[in-house]
Formats: structure tokens, sequence, C-alpha cells
């Protein structure tokens, strides 16, 4: 099991248009190779900044952030910790 909470792949899923719906969201999968194109990578950003309840400013809106849901739930979780709350877990 990922160390992410549950809402956070129910935002990501949608977006990952090439994965198979059966297949496991991993730490390391290419978010790109998944199918997160620009245009939803817009739409997962206000996505998760709506559920989260964060924004990410401009220093986090780089490829790297959004390179894997490892790096993206990283920086969520980095978001809410500034903002004094803790990530859920699993």
């Amino acid at each position: 099991m990922e160390s992410w909470d549950g809402s956070f792949e129910m935002v990501l899923r949608p977006h990952l248009v090439l994965l198979d719906e059966a297949a496991p969201v991993v730490s390391d999968l290419d978010l790109r190779e998944a199918g997160v194109d620009s245009l939803a990578l817009v739409e997962l950003l206000v996505s998760i900044e709506e559920t989260y309840e964060v924004e990410f400013p401009d220093e986090l809106l780089i490829g790297d952030t959004f390179r894997t849901p490892a790096t993206l739930w990283a920086a969520i979780a980095d978001l809410l910790e500034r903002a004094g709350r803790q990530p859920a877990r699993g």
C-alpha cells in the first residue's frame, strides 16, 4: 500500500487515461506516460487544490513535482504540513 491517503488516488486516477483501470497506482508511475498531458495537469492541479484546500506556490509548478504520484504526494504533504495540518496516510 502506498503512503498517500485515499482521496489522493481518487483525485489522480481520472487523469490516468492510459493506465488500465485494474492496474495499481504505484509511487513511481510516470504520470505523463499514464496520460497526464498539459490540460489534464491543470485539471489535476485544480482538483488537488480544492480537495486538500491548499495552493501550489509557483516554485512547485515544475515538471519534477508532477513526475510521479510519489513526487506529487510529497508536495501535497509538504503544503499540508506548512498549513499546520497532517496529511492522512494509507
